[in-house]
């Protein structure tokens, strides 16, 4: 008896020992095949796995308010940040929607048709970037370049498009691709990051887009792909506005209505403390119509608490008539 007890205790823990680690080898598995197949691999990035951070971009201070300035950990404790004064006008909330001009045209039509000053990021030199742009200014909504920037780790090449800014690239070549995708995304008047979680924490290359940005006048929002992101102090160092993206709708690619229109009041709500906010969306494969459909259902909300949607371009300049550095 005693030995058939013996025996019994010592199969049940090898039972569940031989359990424990065939789970772990199985876990594993998964997320190595996560890693290998991501959701999308044509002219896409898995944005939602280095957009890990959807905090609060820690950009422009209002000037002589109670309004507290919000800090994520992407800063130094003595980082500078620039103030303005946003008090003369009503809160100012510049909705971004990223992705235009890629293969997966989902939520593009839905998009265009909201009744609202939308910030259309159209990726470059693809089969529908210049559609979507000349589409995006006959709505009436605002385009910006999505210019591709290289990760901090290793992507197929295809994610990026035909031409994308590396770390490491030269003032010249830096200026030139972003002067050749410009010519496949008319009338835009800024640009922002796409993918570019690498090129974000180089402060050369950083300095050889704020260079082109206030040669040629544009605004350029830092999207914040990498938690820490050096745009910021790069821009103090320029002497120029920092733009950076707050929110995120579809944060962990959750793309349910609930979600996006949750990410949406978020926003509206530190734009309504702040003065002022920048919130990102996506068309195609990690927004698409449910997004569009949470945009448009909040409008009258936004309204009614007193915030006006903004182009990024208006923002910017209003941002920019007081802008005063800290660092000087």
């Amino acid at each position: 008896m005693v030995s058939l007890k013996s025996n019994y205790i010592f199969c049940t823990i090898a039972a569940k020992t031989i359990f424990m680690r065939n789970l772990s080898i199985f876990l594993v598995l998964i997320l190595s095949l996560s890693i290998i197949f991501p959701q999308s691999t044509r002219n896409t990035y898995a944005e939602n796995m280095l957009k890990i951070s959807n905090t609060a971009a820690p950009v422009l201070k209002v000037q002589n308010s109670d309004f507290e300035t919000l800090q994520t950990n992407s800063e130094t404790e003595n980082s500078k940040i620039e103030t303005a004064d946003a008090r003369s006008s009503a809160p100012m909330l510049a909705i971004v929607i990223d992705d235009f001009g890629g293969y997966d045209q989902s939520g593009v039509e839905a998009m265009l048709a909201i009744d609202a000053p939308l910030t259309c990021a159209v990726m470059p030199n693809l089969e529908n970037s210049t559609a979507n742009s000349e589409a995006a200014s006959k709505a009436g909504k605002e385009v910006i370049l999505h210019m591709p920037m290289q990760a901090h780790v290793r992507l197929p090449e295809s994610w990026y498009g035909p031409s994308y800014i590396c770390s490491g690239d030269s003032k010249s070549q830096v200026y030139d691709k972003i002067n050749n995708a410009l010519t496949t995304v008319p009338d835009a008047k800024g640009f922002n990051i796409h993918i570019g979680s690498g090129v974000c924490q180089n402060s050369e290359t950083m300095g050889y887009i704020y260079d082109f940005a206030i040669d040629k006048n544009l605004p350029f929002l830092d999207s914040r792909t990498h938690m820490n992101t050096i745009a910021q102090a790069v821009a103090n160092q320029k002497n120029t506005i920092y733009l950076g993206r707050d929110e995120f709708l579809e944060p962990n690619g959750n793309r349910s209505f609930e979600s996006v229109k949750h990410h949406i009041m978020v926003g509206a709500s530190l734009a309504k403390e702040r003065g002022y906010a920048i919130i990102i969306g996506h068309v195609g494969a990690h927004g698409g119509k449910n997004t569009a459909k949470a945009i448009a259902s909040s409008l009258k909300e936004i309204k009614d608490i007193g915030i006006e949607i903004v182009t990024l371009s208006k923002l910017y300049e209003n941002l920019n008539s007081t802008f005063v550095n800290l660092e000087k």
